[in-house]
């Protein structure tokens, strides 16, 4: 139809120009990409200089920066619990440090969001680790709302009860 885009997930890159999207497609139907990145080291006002001006010439609209952040990660039911997201304590903070390089890099390049897997958020409020998981999500949201922009996460398993309804404890 008229007036609709497809968006495309590409991985940021050092030079920017990843968000070529349409040549990346073969196509030049492509005007919405999101970004997605665990390096770091990418987090700067150069790249980030590179990246929107690639942007700009692409004519891509960047809807949001999937931010990812250090350590051991196991995307599966197993181990997922106890290695993604800000749930455990060990590696809490320098996530959380990781989110807010992202979520500076965000706003440097106009997204309007950063998007993270905030882990297995305990479904019993009265568990130990709720509210350090619930105090780490409103420090990124908090920092995100500062500078303008929006932090869209993903969970893990848990029901809709715990996803959407008490986050705002």
């Amino acid at each position: 139809m008229m007036g609709e885009s497809i968006g495309l997930l590409a991985t940021l890159t050092e030079d920017g120009k990843v968000v070529r999207c349409a040549e990346r497609a073969g196509t030049g139907s492509w005007s919405v990409g999101q970004l997605v990145s665990w390096d770091l080291e990418l987090a700067t006002p150069e790249v980030a200089k590179r990246t929107g001006e690639e942007a700009h010439l692409s004519g891509v609209r960047v809807c949001a920066l999937w931010a990812g952040f250090p350590g051991r990660m196991a995307w599966d039911f197993k181990e997922g619990p106890i290695t993604l997201g800000i749930e455990q304590e060990d590696t809490r903070a320098e996530r959380i440090e990781a989110l807010k390089k992202w979520a500076d890099f965000a706003v440097w390049i106009g997204a309007p969001a950063i998007i993270t897997h905030c882990g297995f958020i305990p479904e019993n409020m009265t568990d130990p680790a709720y509210p350090g998981v619930v105090a780490a999500i409103r420090e990124v949201a908090e920092y995100c709302e500062e500078r303008g922009i929006g932090f869209w996460f993903e969970t893990g398993q848990e029901t809709p009860v715990v996803s959407f309804g008490r986050l705002n404890g």
